[in-house]
């Protein structure tokens, strides 16, 4: 499995916040979480985050498009997908697991990546990625939002990395 074209943040960043839980620092196929499993979480992050950014009346590009026309804004994203994911790691690993020796130094980084990453999450809805030159795109219909429409492009999931094998 590898990450959506919707997705920002990579395993590489995720492993850089929290590798010290897996064996030999590195998350694998074999590793507690696995690569899979951290690639799942950045997608689910990214959908999360695309919903924040539609009602910041922004719209969702693909990481590629965002990383060609908007770098600032782009490196705001993969730092807040990846936050995420590392969140979502942290919390699928017991404190007993990830720090045996002090399980209370597991909760409060757990707690701090935590509220850094809500943080950026609300960020998104402002208009502070308006003053980084990625423009808004007016009002957020709420009907529509929550429909189940999927015909607007705000609330697109990429699902091409499951398709059959051929």
């Amino acid at each position: 499995m590898a990450v959506g074209a919707y997705t920002y943040g990579t395993v590489d960043r995720v492993e850089r916040l929290i590798g010290d839980i897996a064996t030999g620092h590195q998350f694998g196929t074999s590793t507690r979480p696995n690569t899979q499993a951290i690639e799942g979480w950045l997608d689910d992050i990214a959908s999360e985050m695309h919903l924040s950014l539609a009602i910041g009346q922004y719209t969702v590009q693909t990481a590629a498009v965002m990383a060609a026309s908007y770098p600032l804004v782009s490196a705001l994203l993969i730092s807040c997908n990846s936050l995420g994911a590392a969140m979502l790691g942290l919390v699928s690993m017991s404190s007993e697991v990830a720090y045996s020796q002090d399980p209370e130094a597991y909760g409060n980084r757990n707690q701090n990546v935590r509220t850094l990453y809500l943080k950026m999450l609300k960020g998104l809805e402002g208009t502070g990625l308006a003053d980084l030159g990625f423009p808004q795109t007016g009002g957020v219909n709420a009907v529509a939002m929550f429909s189940g429409v999927d015909t607007d492009p705000r609330f697109f999931r990429d699902w091409t990395h499951l398709s059959e094998p051929a």
